[in-house]
């Protein structure tokens, strides 16, 4: 009855300092009892406890042992005589901190260190290693010094649990957490992945991380952002030079193309693997390729290498699960809201700006015009004849010709240039850095080339012509604001449309407010030239001067 009694309040308190331990659970070192502590002597222990205590250890541990008094392990014993798989064995005649190890940092390991060459007691010390089959594992350790009948230290004593299981659901809900953290505040996935990339590797103990994307133009994949320790950069170097087809036998190639995760355990023993010798130079062995796929598509590779030859586990393939899912929202996420922005931006017929995204990039350059004492001309068009086009051929028909409209103003202007529809049958061009009014001029004649040219297979008659009005006007000299410039354009665009003479008209103020000086360069508007034709006056006394 003592007995059992005595054994069950030793339970209870093993249970109680489990529950402590617990509750101070973390990765390197604890600090533990004071050095020096006193133990109670064997012949202190009741009679039967020896046995029960045994018992205790055997079923709470499964690798016991033993270090010199350098910290060097000894003597390695494993419960009933069996790894399990848990390989201590190459740790002998080594310290602790000897092997490269995972999820332990070197200030962990001078805590540890410190706590021994002080005698103190530690627990709970989790360690990562990769052992000799590839697999990564993780041990928990405690362990008290050990001292000679004369008080002389010869080493520590110890017990180590496998726990791999614990720690890879922490780290894989470490790094899921890190990634939606770091996805959540991104607009752009190329934002993102340097960090994303980051947030895998260091927990994972892997030193070199980057994306792969698609070519399409070649078929081929090329590196895109990369993160790496400093020992990994000649690596990260020859990755971003290298470009392959999807079609090779190489990881990356084998992932995109069977959208599963890829490995190479060792790619010293991967002849496939076309940056072999690179990576071998750098220390690193082990790779793996996640694939991202998005609505049956692969849209990116990710690819992971690490310092040891190693396995795919259960852990990294649930990583690549969970990397790929979240990825994968991340990118329909963006990819919706990138669809609600064009079609708020962008008329739906033509593909062009529409006139709120228009308007806020004509304040942008007029804002960049002012900064840089610049100037920007702004063109209104209005199309000729449209409607007869609607009433007498249908609105199919119209919005062909309008579609068919916009792409050629938008072939016959620069890449800097900005074209919007703002109408049913309005159009609106923005030129930066313009220089006079006579090349001004030939811009909007090359576009008015461009619609009066045949519209082939719309079955336009003559009763339908289409042809176009062109109202311009100059920031700064016409106006100083986006408001102003738009309603002065739009002015010259309806005289152009009530005048004989020209389709293309610059902005005039009224005739009481013409100051007496040239407007124009007599170079581009002497008569007979593109811009004389076009309404940009020649040079007279009271005509304004030149901008």
């Amino acid at each position: 009855m003592a007995l059992a009694a005595g054994l069950g309040a030793a339970l209870l308190r093993s249970r109680t300092r489990l529950a402590e331990l617990r509750a101070r659970q973390r990765v390197g070192p604890m600090p533990g009892s004071p050095a020096g502590q006193s133990w109670p002597a064997a012949g202190d222990i009741p009679d039967g406890w020896s046995q029960v205590f045994g018992q205790m250890i055997r079923s709470a541990s499964d690798v016991f042992w033993e270090t010199d008094a350098e910290h060097r392990y000894k003597r390695i014993l494993y419960r009933d005589g069996e790894n399990r798989g848990f390989d201590f064995d190459h740790l002998l005649g080594h310290a602790p901190w000897d092997y490269p190890t995972v999820g332990v940092t070197p200030e962990d390991w001078a805590r540890l260190r410190d706590d021994m060459d002080h005698r103190r007691t530690f627990h709970e010390f989790v360690v990562g290693r990769v052992d000799r089959a590839g697999v990564l594992r993780f041990s928990c350790s405690g362990g008290v010094a050990v001292f000679a009948d004369g008080g002389e230290f010869i080493g520590y004593r110890g017990a180590s649990r496998d726990y791999t299981a614990i720690r890879q659901t922490q780290m894989q809900l470490e790094i899921r957490d890190a990634v939606t953290r770091i996805l959540a505040g991104a607009a752009r996935l190329s934002e993102a992945l340097p960090a994303l990339l980051e947030a895998v590797c260091r927990p994972m103990g892997w030193r070199y991380g980057a994306r792969w994307v698609r070519d399409t133009s070649d078929d081929t994949l090329l590196c895109g952002e990369t993160w790496h320790e400093e020992a990994a950069q000649s690596f990260a170097q020859a990755s971003r030079a290298a470009r392959f087809p999807v079609t090779a036998h190489d990881l990356i190639s084998r992932a995109w193309r069977g959208q599963a995760l890829a490995s190479s355990h060792d790619v010293a023993h991967d002849p496939d693997y076309n940056r072999r010798e690179q990576a071998l130079a750098c220390g690193l062995r082990a790779a793996f390729a996640v694939p991202v796929v998005v609505q049956g598509e692969v849209v990116c590779v990710l690819e992971f290498l690490g310092p040891h030859a190693q396995q795919v586990d259960p852990m990294i393939a649930a990583l690549a699960d969970s990397l790929c899912s979240q990825l994968a929202l991340f990118w329909l996420r963006r990819e919706a809201e990138a669809r609600l922005t064009y079609a708020a931006t962008h008329d739906a017929l033509t593909g062009l700006r529409n006139r709120l995204s228009f308007n806020a990039e004509l304040d942008r350059a007029i804002q960049r015009s002012k900064r840089n004492n610049g100037r920007l001309a702004l063109m209104f068009i209005d199309l000729d004849g449209f409607k007869k086009v609607n009433d007498l051929l249908g609105h199919h028909t119209g919005d062909a010709v309008l579609i068919e409209i916009a792409r050629r103003l938008k072939n016959s202007l620069r890449a800097s240039d900005t074209l919007a529809r703002v109408g049913g049958d309005e159009f609106v061009v923005l030129l930066e850095q313009t220089g006079t009014d006579g090349e001004i001029a030939e811009v909007a004649q090359k576009l008015v080339a461009a619609i009066s040219a045949p519209f082939v297979g719309l079955e336009l008659t003559e009763q339908t012509p289409v042809s176009a009005s062109f109202g311009i006007a100059v920031y700064p000299v016409d106006a100083p604001d986006r408001q102003t410039l738009l309603a002065r354009a739009d002015s010259a665009m309806y005289r152009a449309k009530q005048s004989r003479a020209s389709r293309v008209l610059f902005y005039r103020p009224p005739a009481a407010e013409v100051p007496v000086y040239d407007r124009s360069l007599s170079t581009v508007a002497s008569p007979g030239s593109p811009a004389a034709d076009m309404g940009v006056p020649t040079p007279q006394p009271e005509a304004r001067a030149d901008r």
